[in-house]
This record gives structure tokens, C-alpha cells and sequence, in this order.
């Protein structure tokens, strides 16, 4: 990134932490999350024109996009509706095919080849909608832990395109700039319905529902009960990746549909149920089905040891509620203990060798620095 040129376009998105609803949400049911205090930035500056810059500064990864680039992986998209799963020789193919004669195009590092997949679909997003958004770059980072469960990729994907969105002659609808997005964590995730609640919940902030294609997003300032509250956030080691719970669950489920059908209408009254509590601030039957929730994800097979254990110390110490959040596989807890006890509970996770911190729920997404950034433009 030159950083001698201006800033043109600039965007934060939070990461998202799931409440309830994850995996059954991939089969239509309810899935509530909300957002967390911790943000993927995205700064714009331009570029050489035709091109667009891509610098992952928290990996020092450097890479660009042209436009033949970002119709090749499209092309592959489309040409694959059963299957994310790019292989690298696949695409070099259609790319190089796709250049004009005499071009030698960009040259692809196997290093960072999913990412030059996931940015390059989300640009080929725009190009759709008739929009230029070369001639730029883009500095990516985040605070966010990566590989734990806490939708950093959604949320750097959410701030990119939001990011690129305010160089557009024309506003673009929330819903529009959501499944551009969506779009990264497909290719992130290898899963053509993954990113739903993660990018809905990053874009708008704060708690957000998601059930068939509806987003539904609730006003957190009245509910009381999270005033004497503190969320607690779990590290519980390592994790699979979010596609081989996914995958995992798949297979469960076509071995024994109707039992894995069960569980899926019990999380989902989990979710309803546990809601409307959090609404009324009824922390203890919130948490009771935070913790019935983990109880049926734990019989779906993702949760695991340490995550068990964490649930365990939580529910030991007096807390509301816990239970895994995100694909699960390892990765991260989370907990809602009154702050009354929350010291006692944070030592006791930290005895058993967890990492712990405290958080808040982020009020703003992604969507209100976008507004306020054209606001302030106009």
C-alpha cells in the first residue's frame, strides 16, 4: 500500500459471537448472534488503474486483482453450483485462458490462494452490479482473533466491501452489500450458505436474528439485565475449521435424518425461547437454554473436551449461561455471569489453563461508519 496517497474510503466491521442456532441454521432454522467489541479495519487509497491491491497487514501478505482475474474465479464459481472447493489448477487455467493475447496477467502465489479467491469473488460482486472499484487499495487488519470461532474472516470481508462500497457513484442497498460480502466466506468456508448470520450480524451490530433469509435486528438498550452482566469469552485451544464441523454435521445428518432433524427443532426452540428472555432480561432462563443449547450441539459432536470443561467451570461459578460459539471443534466459549461473580469465574478459567476476557456488545456494525462516513462526505 502506498501510504503516501489519501484515504478515500474507510470501514470497521466487528467480529460476531453466536447466542444460539449455529449449524441449524444451515437448515433453516433460527440463529441469534451478536457483536463483538473487536473490529477488522479496511482503509482505500488509489491505485494503479485496473488493478486492485490487496495488503493483509497482520500476515504481511501482498496481492492484486484485475478484472480478468475476478471474472476467472466467477467463472469457476458459477461453473461449480455443487462444490466451493477450488482447485489451483483449475482456476490458473480459466484465468490464463481468459487473458488477452500477448498478456502474461498476474501471477497467482499457491501461498495466498484462497484469499485471492475470496477478495476476487467479492469484486466480481461489484463488477455485476456495474460498478468500478478499481484503481484502488486496500489495507486490511484486524484485532480479532483469527481460528477461534469469532467470524474474523466475516468481518474483514464485511469491511472490505463496505469499504469499497463508499468509492461507488451509487448507494447500494444493506442487503446488497451483506451477500457481497457473503461472498468471502463462502470461498473462506467452502460452503455456498455460509456467512449468513456472521456478515448480517457484523454489518448492523448489536443482536441480530437470522431465519430463512429474514435478518432481524433488536434494540439491545433496553434490556436491563445486561447491565449487571458481564460476557466472558473463552479460549479453549485450538479448533477444526468451520467447513469440517459443517461437514461433519452433514454426514450426521444424512445417516440419521429424522433424529438430527430432532435436534435441529430443539436448538431452534432454544433460540426462540432464550431470545425473548434476553429481551425481558430474564438472565436465568436465557442462560438455562444457553446451556441446553450447548447440550445439543455436544450430541451433534462438535463440542469437545476443553469445551465441555469450560461449559462446566461456567455453570460451576454461578454463571447465567455458556456454551460453545461458532463452528465449534475447539475453539471459543462464552459465558454470562452477574458481575458479582465474575472475578471468581475468570480465576477458575484461568486455573485450568484458559484464556479469558471480558467483552461488550458493539451497538454499531459496520453499516453506521458507513453511514456516518457519507454523511460526512456529503
Amino acid at each position: 500500500m502506498t501510504h503516501a496517497n489519501r484515504i478515500i474510503s474507510i470501514a470497521k466491521a466487528p467480529g460476531v459471537l453466536k447466542l444460539f442456532g449455529e449449524h441449524a441454521v444451515v437448515y433453516g432454522r433460527k440463529c441469534v448472534a451478536f457483536a463483538l467489541g473487536r473490529y477488522a479495519t479496511v482503509k482505500i487509497s488509489r491505485y494503479k488503474e485496473g488493478l486492485i491491491s490487496i495488503f493483509l497487514k497482520d500476515k504481511g501478505q501482498r496481492f492484486e486483482i484485475d478484472r480478468n482475474l475476478a471474472l476467472a474465479v466467477q467463472n469457476l464459481y458459477d461453473s461449480n453450483p455443487d462444490s466451493v472447493s477450488f482447485a489451483f489448477s483449475d482456476l490458473s487455467r480459466q484465468y490464463n485462458n481468459s487473458l488477452p493475447a500477448g498478456s502474461h496477467g498476474l501471477v497467482l502465489s499457491r501461498r495466498i490462494f484462497g484469499e485471492t479467491c475470496a477478495y476476487g469473488l467479492i469484486v466480481s460482486q461489484f463488477m455485476k452490479k456495474n460498478e468500478d472499484v478499481f484503481g484502488v487499495s486496500a489495507e486490511i487488519s484486524s484485532d480479532i482473533p483469527e481460528k477461534k470461532g469469532l467470524a474474523s474472516s466475516a468481518s474483514c470481508f464485511v469491511a472490505f466491501a463496505v469499504a469499497l462500497a463508499g468509492t461507488c457513484q451509487k448507494k447500494l442497498p444493506d442487503r446488497g452489500i451483506i451477500e457481497i460480502a457473503r461472498h468471502g466466506e463462502i470461498i473462506a468456508h467452502k460452503n455456498r450458505n455460509a456467512g449468513r448470520i456472521d456478515t448480517a450480524a457484523s454489518y448492523f451490530g448489536g443482536l441480530v436474528s437470522y431465519r430463512a433469509g429474514k435478518i432481524t435486528k433488536y434494540d439491545l438498550s433496553r434490556v436491563e439485565g445486561l447491565k449487571s452482566t458481564d460476557l466472558i469469552v473463552i479460549d479453549t485451544g485450538p479448533k477444526k475449521s468451520t467447513a469440517e464441523t459443517v461437514r461433519h454435521v452433514r454426514m450426521l445428518y444424512e445417516k440419521n435424518r429424522r433424529a438430527v432433524e430432532s435436534i435441529f427443532d430443539r436448538i431452534e426452540s432454544c433460540a426462540k425461547t432464550g431470545l425473548q428472555a434476553l429481551l425481558r432480561s430474564r438472565m436465568e432462563q436465557f442462560g438455562a437454554e444457553m446451556y441446553r443449547n450447548q447440550e445439543l450441539l455436544a450430541r451433534l459432536g462438535i463440542s469437545t473436551k476443553n469445551l465441555d470443561l469450560a461449559v462446566g467451570i461456567c455453570k460451576a461459578n454461578n454463571a447465567y449461561g455458556a456454551k460453545l460459539s461458532g463452528g465449534g471443534g475447539g475453539g471459543i466459549a462464552i459465558s454470562f455471569v452477574g458481575k458479582k461473580n465474575s472475578k471468581n469465574l475468570v480465576k477458575a478459567i484461568e486455573k485450568n489453563r484458559f484464556k479469558a476476557f471480558k467483552s461488550v456488545v458493539s451497538k454499531n456494525g459496520a453499516r453506521d461508519f458507513f453511514e456516518a462516513r457519507r454523511r460526512a462526505a456529503a
